[in-house]
């Protein structure tokens, strides 16, 4: 029984010691829905712009778990962005999810438009060329 318990202490001494593995979320990326605007800009570069600007702007300044924030850009035209992750979860994860809508939403779903607004399971991002933001 003695070499049994001295083969076995080592062992557990060796499990015990080795450092855990912390596995890192992800942010939940799923998507929900999107809308665009009908309305289509004569100067497509410069409006998108402006809206990355203004998405920009509001996902610098979001916390998880917040009503969200907005930012706005003053130009002609005027553009307003809003990012929100109400979901509580990390910084590096609201942000990686706004990042990843601000991506999909200017450049595949509403491309050329004068707003649109994207909602994942993570985090919801609207870009608009009128106020939309609450003072």
């Amino acid at each position: 029984m003695a070499s049994f318990l001295t083969l076995l202490f080592p062992l557990l001494a060796i499990i015990t010691v080795v450092p855990k593995t912390v596995v890192k979320a992800a942010p939940d990326l799923t998507y929900i829905s999107a809308l665009c605007s009908q309305k289509r800009d004569p100067n497509p570069p410069k409006l998108r712009n402006l809206a990355l600007q203004a998405t920009d702007l509001a996902i610098d300044v979001v916390s998880p778990g917040t009503a969200g924030n907005c930012g706005t850009v003053l130009t002609d035209p005027d553009m307003f962005g809003f990012g929100s992750c109400p979901t509580s979860g990390s910084d590096e994860d609201c942000t990686a999810c706004l990042k990843f809508a601000q991506d999909w939403l200017l450049n595949t779903l509403c491309k050329n438009v004068y707003g649109g607004q994207i909602t994942l399971a993570g985090c919801f991002l609207r870009f608009e060329t009128y106020n939309f933001c609450l003072p």
